[in-house]
């Protein structure tokens, strides 16, 4: 019986090393022309955009490009604190690069992890989701956030939206939590170009969402 404890106690920091650490994936470059090849990077850390960790490869899971007509697996290397993959972009629109952090075993991910690539001129919010799974999920066609605007965000479970905060995380500066909830959006102010990274948890689970926009 003594013996309980301390299996708790390891399972505890099991759960809390998993989650201890933001991971992101994010695309360079991340409105490519079409025929472009496009450069995925795994990362995780406290120093977003910058990887600290290497996540472990028995943990990384469904790892696949959505976009036009396409869904494609994505083979990911690891790369010093980075797994890496790159794809090219053969059409024109909006593509959903997806990893989860899950245990072997598990029916769940731990973590959804996505960034949103948009080739050539043809953004579109509609291509933003899957419905599936936990998601956050801009309402405004990421090519058409300016420097000191607004971005309205949504939590969505399983395609339903949620009650939830995000907090989103920048190279400098505090983080800034918001709340979504049904009917009404976080909306994120005064925004700023560059790398930006979205986190949500909900019922055990988190997603995160890499946008990184330019001036």
């Amino acid at each position: 019986m003594r013996c309980l404890p301390i299996i708790a106690l390891l399972l505890g920091m099991f759960s809390a090393g998993a989650h201890a650490h933001d991971w992101w994936i994010h695309a360079h470059p991340v409105h490519p022309a079409p025929g472009s090849e496009v450069r995925l990077a795994i990362g995780g850390g406290h120093s977003f955009p910058e990887s600290e960790e290497l996540l472990a490869a028995r943990l990384l899971a469904q790892t696949v490009l959505t976009g036009p007509d396409t869904e494609v697996p994505l083979d990911f290397a690891a790369d010093n604190k980075q797994h890496v993959a790159a794809y090219t972009l053969q059409r024109k629109g909006v593509y959903r690069a997806d990893f989860h952090v899950q245990r072997p075993g598990d029916e769940a991910p731990l973590i959804a992890g996505r960034a949103l690539v948009v080739a050539g001129a043809a953004d579109d919010p509609a291509a933003y989701a899957a419905n599936d799974g936990l998601e956050i999920v801009p309402l405004k066609p990421v090519s058409d956030w300016r420097a000191g605007g607004e971005v309205p965000l949504e939590v969505r479970s399983d395609g339903e939206v949620v009650a939830s905060m995000i907090r989103l995380e920048r190279a400098t500066g505090r983080p800034v939590r918001m709340r979504s909830a049904p009917g009404r959006p976080a909306v994120f102010r005064h925004w700023q170009a560059g790398p930006s990274l979205f986190i949500t948890e909900y019922r055990g689970q988190t997603a995160t969402l890499t946008v990184w926009t330019e001036e």
